[in-house]
């Protein structure tokens, strides 16, 4: 079963990879991406909801580390569009509207901030009541304080996790443009030439200031800020 939902999810990832190298609207590939991972959420709930796990820790893998990243995607999309929707159009405006993103950002985590510590940290003494069918539907029953009521829920709030995790590496990427731009209007912009190969090395170089930085360095780093676009079960 684990190993099937990841099938799923890396065909996921996979159609929304090439809608966004596709697509040329900005709102129209949201909702594309949006749609995209609401289909499969779909798949994954009807092969979940019937399946009995035969051991509790593949039932705990799938409640934790898998279902999550199918939500997280809804939940991402859904972030992102609100953002794109309601960005100010004036730059001086914009700074103000980001900054007060990763506070909502901040508020989410100091909320849920037992939860967030226990699920990042990698802890698992209570992963029999967050994660498996048994605990949630005990809770569920009995469950009479804040704390026993989140487990009924625990698996969307890990989602929603993963989600505002990545919105805020989209939101710094947008901070650090503003702060770019504004630099740039500011100061003569940089030569920089199309990549060239290195005679000694082979290796394909941006010239930066004549400093010569190989390309794969801007793609690692490119590729460790939109990581976050696609995670979590």
């Amino acid at each position: 079963m684990n190993f099937s939902s990841m099938q799923l999810y890396a065909q996921m990832q996979e159609e929304i990879g090439q809608l966004e190298a596709l697509s040329k609207n900005e709102i129209a590939r949201l909702e594309g991406c949006f749609s995209i991972a609401l289909v499969y959420l779909e798949k994954i709930k009807e092969r979940s909801a019937a399946y009995v796990f035969r051991y509790e820790k593949d039932e705990i893998h799938f409640f934790k580390n898998i279902k999550p990243l199918f939500i997280s995607a809804i939940e991402y999309y859904t972030l992102l569009y609100q953002a794109v929707i309601f960005k100010p159009n004036e730059k001086e405006q914009q700074l103000a509207y980001w900054l007060q993103q990763l506070k909502r950002i901040d508020r989410f985590n100091n909320r849920h901030r037992e939860f967030c510590q226990y699920y990042m940290s990698g802890l698992t003494h209570r992963d029999k009541f967050y994660f498996t069918r048994a605990g949630n539907a005990k809770n569920a029953r009995d469950g009479s304080t804040a704390k026993d009521k989140l487990a009924t829920s625990v698996h969307y709030i890990a989602a929603l996790l993963l989600a505002q995790q990545q919105y805020q590496l989209y939101v710094e990427m947008e901070l650090e443009m503003l702060k770019q731009e504004t630099l740039h209007a500011k100061t003569p912009l940089p030569v920089i030439h199309l990549p060239c190969l290195s005679a000694a090395t082979d290796t394909a170089l941006f010239s930066l200031r004549n400093t010569m930085i190989p390309v794969s360095g801007f793609k690692q780093y490119f590729v460790s800020l939109i990581s976050i676009f696609f995670s979590y079960r």
